[in-house]
Parts: structure tokens; sequence; C-alpha cells
């Protein structure tokens, strides 16, 4: 389902961008993503937690081509790893994503380094930064989310983007 949020956030980023991608002639897509999902973990430094979730993205290229495609997002941090990650929450949010790539939305899939802090009391926020780079991709990531849940997640660890082939898009 495309939200006024994201269709907001794409005609900003992608007028803020369409002249750098033009000025490179590196295609460039502009994506949003809401999602949902849970995150529950004990961690301080040791311990385990995890994200899992699903999403839509939706992407337009600067030549105004649109697509939108449904996907599974998981987040998981190492046993030993730079995170400190209390509690259970189930999260809502969007994502601003920009791929410098070989020229399909499909290289936004894969597996990212983030940086990540939310917490929560009944209701909370948090965000979510992200980085993937590939011989043949750059791609970055912004999200912010709402919470509902009792807990705190901040740290390092790596989030998966994969086509969840088991959803179509409406």
């Amino acid at each position: 389902m495309k939200t006024a949020f994201t269709k907001t956030l794409l005609t900003i980023a992608f007028l803020a961008s369409a002249s750098v991608a033009s000025a490179t002639e590196v295609p460039a897509w502009l994506c949003a993503m809401n999602f949902e999902g849970v995150s529950k973990g004990v961690q301080i430094l040791i311990g385990h937690s995890e994200f899992k979730g699903q999403g839509t993205v939706v992407c337009k290229a600067v030549s105004g081509q649109e697509v939108s495609y449904p996907v599974k997002i998981t987040m998981k941090a190492k046993p030993l790893a730079p995170k400190i990650s209390l509690g259970y929450q189930k999260i809502y949010g969007e994502s601003l994503k920009l791929a410098l790539s070989s020229g399909q939305p499909e290289d936004l899939l894969g597996t990212y380094v983030i940086a990540q802090g939310r917490a929560a009391i009944v209701g909370g926020v948090g965000v979510i930064t992200a980085v993937r780079a590939s011989d043949k991709n750059l791609s970055f990531d912004l999200a912010l989310h709402v919470s509902k849940g009792l807990g705190v997640d901040l740290g390092f660890s790596k989030m998966k983007i994969e086509l969840d082939e088991t959803r179509s898009v409406n």
C-alpha cells in the first residue's frame, strides 16, 4: 500500500537528486519502503537480538518509471556485537532509499551494515541508517519509525532485505 508519507518522501528525494543523477549519468533509483515487524532481544554486547518484518518498496527512476514489490526484512546481531538490546517492540516505519547502481531497483535487495537507535515505554520512536556497497552498487537507507512496547535497541548490526515471493503488491 502506498502511503501519502511514502509518496512525499519519493517526491522530495527525486527532486533533490534528479540533477545529481543526470549530471553523473549514473542510473539512479529513489525508493521508499513502508514496513512493520517485531524487534525482540536481550543483549548487552553479549546475547541475542533480532527484528523480523515485511514491507513494500516503491521505486521511481529519473526517467519516470515506477515499480513496487514486497520484501522481507531481517536484522540479527551476532552473539557478541557492539549493541544494547532489551525488550519487545512492534515497529512501524518508513524509509527512504537511494541506489546508485547498475540500473535496477532490485539492486536494493541484499545485506546492509546498519546503525540504529530506538526506545519505547509503551510507545517510542527510532531511526536506522544503513549502507550497502558492492562492485556494482552503492545504496543508502534512512528509516524513521514508531514502536509499541517496552525496550531499547542501540548499536550496530546487519539488515537483510529480500524479495518476499509469498506476497503480491496491491
